[in-house]
């Protein structure tokens, strides 16, 4: 943690959220897939986004992050894809 970090950017990491990442980075590593579902409000996104900056943001890995709500189109979904590609 930096003493510029902002309230909102602090995370205590739950024995579950380890766990969560943990998996998440195996089955990665291991040109596997992953889906975490839960409760709303339990972390998910902003855990596997700190685990994804910290262990996979490299010349290897790019990632990117996408946002949903009930109006996102699937025309939409493509165009945000699409314009993060590198050809």
């Amino acid at each position: 943690m930096n003493k510029d970090d902002t309230y909102l950017k602090v995370t205590i990491p739950t024995m579950d959220q380890v766990r969560m990442n943990h998996i998440c980075k195996t089955l990665l590593l291991n040109g596997m897939h992953c889906l975490f579902v839960g409760p709303t409000g339990t972390g998910k996104s902003v855990s596997m986004a700190q685990m994804l900056k910290k262990d996979f943001e490299n010349e290897e890995w790019v990632y990117f992050s996408l946002g949903f709500s009930a109006q996102t189109s699937a025309n939409q979904t493509e165009r945000i894809i699409d314009g993060k590609m590198e050809k």
